[in-house]
């Protein structure tokens, strides 16, 4: 198996009542090609997350992939 190693790059957090000033999540940023089945791909900056048994993206990458959103298979996530 593939191994790398990934800096963990700042994250500003907006402030709220625990930390009135905001504060900084640090966080294992890269950036990704995601590819579709159908060909279309893009360039992504994605978490990584090691421990994840699965992925999830937001429905912006799914527009910009083109992907038909009506037929895709379906899954529950929690």
């Amino acid at each position: 198996m593939a191994k790398g190693t990934y800096p963990y790059v700042a994250i500003n957090l907006s402030p709220d009542e625990a930390h009135p000033q905001g504060t900084a999540a640090f966080r294992p940023l890269t950036f990704a090609t995601l590819t579709a089945a159908n060909g279309e791909s893009i360039r992504y900056m994605v978490l990584l997350d090691s421990g994840a048994d699965a992925c999830l993206f937001p429905l912006s990458l799914a527009l910009l992939l083109k992907l038909d959103l009506l037929n895709l298979p379906r899954a529950l996530t929690s």
